[in-house]
């Protein structure tokens, strides 16, 4: 039997292990299936594959699983496949159109939610000029009540200066 590694990954191993799992998936075969060819294949154990998919590797390959899901879903969807005679030798396989790049479907979908979120961009823009215009408002408001309270306290302290004379004047009469 042989060592089971215990060194650092690289980029070629990841990309193999990426590879394997993507392709299980689309299989319809389990994940715990690809880390045992994996690790047969990199001669580490399945748990080792296990983790470091889970703990690294599957973030950087989201929409790659999510494709990968749905074209299991086509495979497995009987309207979608062809029906080939026995006695005909079957095709090629074709690319599908996630193997492809990007679907029609997809872009327009794409187009048109951007095209909603410029219109939602606008709104958004003209409410918040509108909501500097009652800032600017209230800051204006805000400063002529800043300048009638200064007012008012100056008027307060003349009359109470003013009192205090009257006090005066009133005691040297007395």
């Amino acid at each position: 039997m042989t060592a089971l590694r215990q060194d650092a990954w690289n980029e070629e191993e990841d990309l193999m292990l990426a590879e394997i799992v993507l392709k299980n998936i689309r299989e319809g075969r389990t994940q715990l299936q690809a880390f045992e060819e994996v690790g047969k294949k990199l001669e580490r154990t399945s748990a080792a594959c296990g983790f470091r998919w889970n703990a690294t590797i599957r973030k950087k390959y989201d929409e790659a699983v999510k494709i990968a899901k749905q074209q299991k879903k086509k495979q497995n969807n009987p309207e979608k496949k062809e029906a080939v005679s026995e006695d005909e030798p079957s095709p090629a396989p074709r690319k599908t159109e996630e193997e492809e790049g990007l679907r029609l479907e997809d872009i327009i979908v794409y187009l048109k939610n951007l095209d909603k979120d410029e219109k939602n961009i606008g709104s958004l823009k003209e409410a918040l000029a509108t909501e500097q215009e009652k800032s600017r408002a209230l800051a204006s408001e805000k400063e002529k009540v800043q300048q009638e309270l200064e007012r008012l306290r100056n008027d307060y302290k003349s009359f109470l200066s003013m009192l205090d004379k009257a006090r005066e004047w009133q005691g040297e009469k007395e």
